[in-house]
């Protein structure tokens, strides 16, 4: 609130603002109510969950088996059953100097189909590529193998 300024050269002043309404503005601007006000509810749209690439773990693998011991070899379990599996390729190759149609190994998902006409057979040069196959895979050399053969295993897995 100001007041009436008084100086000896000009007398009484009337400067600023002589009437305090502070009071009546600020009544203006709040509205008192006595009941609560009403919610209002609405829905939320949910933001779409940002999904992280998950870390995967590389299985791999060579076996070579030597075709001067072939009878001595039982079947071999490469890959264990892996629910979290995503793919998985195998890979066949001989070192014979002339490959026969006898150089390949028996592929299986249990021990129990080795050898039998229940496995496959992956020949030399083969490669075998699976994404939907999650179960166990077992290997069995050929007893008919003419020189050194070797299988070679990729697989990815994820990790939780």
């Amino acid at each position: 609130m100001s007041s009436p300024l008084e100086t000896p050269e000009f007398g009484t002043l009337y400067v600023g603002n002589t009437k305090d309404d502070d009071g009546p503005v600020i009544d203006s601007l709040v509205q008192e109510v006595d009941t609560p006000a009403t919610p209002v509810v609405q829905a939320i749209s949910p933001a779409p969950l940002i999904r992280t690439k998950r870390n995967t773990r590389l299985l791999s693998g060579t076996l070579i088996f030597d075709n001067t011991v072939v009878a001595t070899y039982a079947p071999i379990q490469i890959l264990p059953a892996d629910l979290q599996r995503l793919e998985w390729s195998i890979q066949a190759f001989s070192y014979a100097a002339a490959p026969t149609s006898g150089d390949y190994v028996y592929l299986a998902d249990e021990n129990g189909k080795l050898p039998s006409s229940s496995a496959g057979r992956l020949r030399n040069g083969s490669i075998l590529n699976l994404d939907d196959h999650n179960g166990a895979l077992w290997v069995l050399p050929s007893p008919g193998l003419t020189g050194l053969f070797e299988v070679s295993y990729w697989a990815t897995t994820g990790i939780f």
